[in-house]
């Protein structure tokens, strides 16, 4: 029975990472849409010691967000400044996060510009964290999956150009 459960949760897991993915993949080869998707695999690249001479880690805060690196499993951006499919993506993925199980962290609204950022935590460790805007004609879509906590999201975007806590 026990073995039973576990599958049915692990395909529930699959089935909700493969519909953010598949919703993803229907735009990214769409006209007027730029994609970037980066892997886990580049992002452990990133963390190794090769990575770390490529972006140049010399500090020990450098450090601290490599290791926030090392927890990202994905992420994936699209973006477009065609008014019609802009208006497409924005429709698709307001629905998105609205039927998803997304709890909205922020909404922002400046010169035209509306961003809001959602988090879905998953049952299996994994959260994904988007971020949606839209003003202008242009909509752009980002996509953070991985092991990330609201705690790392703040460690951070709470530290300014040098490294110190809060922007201070």
């Amino acid at each position: 029975m026990k073995r039973i459960l576990f599958i049915m949760m692990m395909a529930v897991a699959c089935v909700s990472m493969s519909a953010q993915e598949t919703l993803f993949e229907k735009f990214e080869d769409a006209k007027n849409v730029e994609s970037v998707y980066i892997s886990k695999a580049m992002f452990d690249l990133i963390g190794s010691g090769l990575g770390s001479k490529l972006v140049g880690v010399k500090s020990m805060e450098d450090f601290l967000i490599r290791d926030k690196l090392s927890k990202i499993d994905h992420l994936h951006i699209l973006s477009s400044k065609d008014a019609k499919m802009a208006n497409i993506l924005a429709e698709v993925f307001t629905d998105y996060y609205k039927e998803g199980k997304f709890e909205e962290l922020m909404r922002m609204k400046d010169n035209g510009q509306k961003t809001t950022i959602y988090m879905q935590q998953m049952k299996n460790k994994m959260s994904e964290f988007g971020l949606f805007s839209t003003g202008d004609g242009e909509t752009r879509i980002i996509s953070i999956v991985g092991t990330l906590t609201i705690n790392d999201i703040k460690d951070v975007v709470g530290k300014d150009a040098k490294g110190r806590a809060g922007g201070k």
